[in-house]
């Protein structure tokens, strides 16, 4: 069990219940999602309400350990705030870089549209901080900002579950 990152493009809320979803999710499962704002971190959401939603592509970015996003979240909070991310949780500052990444749940919940264009435009920005990491911490980096920059264009969302 791990880590795993989807794009949805192009959501759209739908009437379907939950259980008419669940009823019907062999039929449903490649073009629409259940998603739900995780409820300690509804800002990231952008007020998105909980439901079935349509979606046009769902593209898998990131599929990894909970050990292995973990780590690489605490590289990305000690270069861009000189933090570990326990003290960006304890003092979730809107100032510091990729906040509402660092503070977030590391297994489960939705990125908005417009939290999307925001991480995407700070991933664009720090770039430059992640030469001279490892390569793997650059290729999760990289993955990442694909996965916001994806999100953000096409009217979209980035799903942890």
């Amino acid at each position: 069990m791990g880590l795993d990152v989807v794009v949805l493009t192009h959501i759209k809320k739908t009437a379907i219940t939950y259980d008419d979803y669940e009823a019907n999710e062999a039929a449903l499962y490649k073009t629409h999602m259940r998603l739900e704002p995780h409820m300690n971190f509804t800002e990231q959401a952008d007020d998105m309400e909980p439901g079935v939603y349509q979606f046009e592509k769902a593209i898998a970015f990131y599929d990894g350990s909970y050990t292995g996003y973990n780590l690489w979240r605490k590289r990305l909070a000690l270069i861009v705030a000189g933090r570990e991310p326990q003290e960006i949780w304890d003092n979730p500052d809107p100032d510091i870089p990729f906040v509402k990444l660092i503070n977030f749940s590391d297994c489960e919940g939705v990125f908005g549209a417009q939290t999307c264009k925001a991480l995407a435009a700070e991933f664009h920005c720090w770039g430059h901080a992640v030469e001279g990491q490892s390569p793997e911490f650059q290729s999760i980096y990289w993955e990442f900002h694909k996965a916001f920059q994806t999100a953000a264009t096409t009217d979209g969302v980035v799903v942890f579950h």
